[in-house]
């Protein structure tokens, strides 16, 4: 959903999906379409009616976008050493699990990934 946002300022806030090939089904869902209790891979011909009432929005696959977000993703980690860490439960306490230090860190987490200085 990341990429459509990027691209579609005006989709921020709002309840999107992502369909698979053809515009089957969801494939990517937003937090305030999955606060809305629809399961991953509900077909699009059910929600059809709540996309013209304008409730929902959807977007169809855009790899083209996706690979060109994903290479320069990628371009701009390639620059900077890396701190890797891994965040995980275990017995209802986070345990992390590091790599290597440096002045960047990449954080794999339950739900998630993301970036940033090292905190």
């Amino acid at each position: 959903m990341s990429c459509e946002h990027v691209f579609n300022r005006r989709l921020v806030g709002r309840p999107v999906a992502v369909l698979s090939n053809n515009d089957g089904c969801c494939v990517s869902r937003s937090n305030e379409f999955k606060a809305l209790g629809i399961p991953m891979g509900t077909p699009y011909f059910q929600l059809k009616h709540r996309e013209a009432s304008g409730e929902l929005c959807f977007c169809s696959s855009n790899y083209e976008l996706y690979g060109d977000m994903s290479r320069r993703s990628i371009s701009v980690l390639r620059e900077k050493p890396l701190f890797i860490g891994r965040f995980s439960r275990v017995g209802g306490r986070d345990e992390k699990r590091e790599k290597r230090t440096s002045p960047f860190r990449i954080q794999w987490m339950v739900g998630g990934e993301g970036f940033g200085p090292p905190t």
